[in-house]
Parts: structure tokens; C-alpha cells; sequence
């Protein structure tokens, strides 16, 4: 394994997939958020779990990461083939929750689905430039 190559790819990763789920969940769920709004934490007490958030979410990525990288795999296909079978590993364990917690089924597959897109995304992302020529 490269850390190199690592920490360079990692933060652009990182970045984009910060960015989709600030759309995903800021522009596209916003009115599910409303409509469900007795779940959730007081606004004080989500402000001082944020950085718990971040870290929680920097961890997911650096950890499906690695699992790529260690796969020794490398290129685009690999990566989304990668991508859809780890995605499809955490919409499953996010959509079991249905089964547990009384959230709405729709928000339950609407997170589901982010996570399985992030998971193709960071698998596109570290198959395409893990290995480029740039980064050697």
C-alpha cells in the first residue's frame, strides 16, 4: 500500500462525498426531515454532537478505503464493482433498522440509499485515482 497515494486520494474523497450528502440530505430529504422532526434531537444538542458526526463519517470513508486499497484491485471497474457490493453491504444493515426503530421506513431507505451511493462513489473515486500516474 501506498500512504502516500492514500493521504492524497483520501481528502478528495472525502470532499466530494461530504458535499453529496449535503445536497442528498439538505436539498432532496429537507421535507422528510420536517415531516419527521419528532425524532430528532434538539437543535442545542445536535450542535454539540457535530464533530462526533464528522469523525463517525471521516472513519466510514477511510475504512471502506482501506478495504479497497487492501483488496489490491485497482482501476474504475473494480472500484464501482467494489463500491456496489460494499453499498449494498450498508443498505442492507441501514434498512434492517426498519425493524427496530420506529423512524419511517422511507428516511430509514432514503439514509440506506445515500450510503450506497457514497460507497460507489468512494470505490469510483480510489479506482480511478489510487493508481493514476499523477499520483506516483
Amino acid at each position: 500500500m501506498n500512504w502516500k497515494r492514500f493521504l492524497v486520494v483520501l481528502p478528495i474523497v472525502c470532499v466530494v462525498i461530504i458535499l453529496f450528502d449535503y445536497i442528498y440530505n439538505f436539498i432532496f430529504l429537507q421535507e422528510a426531515f420536517m415531516k419527521n422532526s419528532q425524532y430528532w434531537r434538539t437543535p442545542e444538542q445536535m450542535k454539540s454532537l457535530v464533530i462526533q458526526g464528522w469523525i463517525v463519517m471521516v472513519l466510514c470513508i477511510t475504512i471502506i478505503s482501506l478495504l479497497f486499497i487492501q483488496s489490491g484491485k485497482t482501476g474504475i471497474y473494480n472500484g464501482l464493482k467494489f463500491g456496489f457490493l460494499t453499498g449494498l453491504l450498508l443498505f442492507l444493515l441501514i434498512y434492517g433498522f426498519t425493524t427496530i426503530v420506529p423512524w419511517p421506513a422511507c428516511l430509514l431507505i432514503a439514509w440506506a440509499g445515500q450510503w450506497f451511493a457514497n460507497s460507489i462513489i468512494i470505490g469510483f473515486l480510489f479506482g480511478w485515482l489510487y493508481k493514476r500516474k499523477i499520483l506516483r
